[in-house]
């Protein structure tokens, strides 16, 4: 029995170390888009879909799974298993800023962006071989020309840059909010 359990235990342990090396990506990836089809998010996760299924050679499938408020299918990508074949277009709640519209009387900039996401742990080498495939994508004619038919523009920006703008955006809204009386 003993011996038994070495073996599996070596199996287990080769098969584990054989996944490690297998290159990424070797099979499909699932964009999980967390609103209804037609959105401003899903309209983005198409043509990226695209994108990224040129550069990475694999099929990168829509898939919308809508409710909540985008949280059923942002929970779902972030109890995935971190192996970068389940990722999130995520697209902001509004964001403010004090510059255009008049909201309460006070002057408010509307913006959205589209950002994308991977589960907490997923491998550093995965999450590198996305942000050059993603830069790639981004730099791509065709799908700069589908984003320009929404009339939306383009901006990479690598993990550091995202996650200082990411913080600096929620700091604005919640700015914003206070500024019109509705956090205390």
């Amino acid at each position: 029995m003993v011996r038994a359990f070495i073996a599996a235990l070596l199996a287990s342990i080769a098969i584990a170390s054989a996944a490690a090396d297998e290159p990424y990506p070797s099979r499909p990836i699932t964009l999980v888009v967390a609103f209804p089809p037609g959105g401003v998010a899903d309209q983005v996760a198409r043509p990226t879909a695209h994108g990224l299924q040129k550069i990475l050679h694999q099929p990168v499938v829509v898939l919308n799974k809508p409710g909540a408020g985008g949280a059923i299918g942002s929970a779902s990508v972030a109890t995935a298993k971190p192996d970068g074949y389940t990722l999130l277009m995520a697209l902001s709640s509004i964001s403010t800023n004090p510059e255009s519209d008049r909201v309460a009387g006070r002057t408010v900039e509307y913006y959205i962006w589209s950002g994308l996401f991977a589960p907490a742990g997923t491998p550093d080498g995965v999450m590198q071989r996305l942000r050059e495939a993603m830069k790639q994508v981004v730099e791509d004619s065709e799908f700069k020309t589908s984003l320009a038919k929404l009339e939306t523009p383009i901006v990479y920006l690598d993990a550091p840059a995202f996650q200082k703008f990411f913080e600096q955006d929620a700091q604005r809204l919640i700015e914003v909010v206070r500024q019109i009386g509705k956090i205390e």
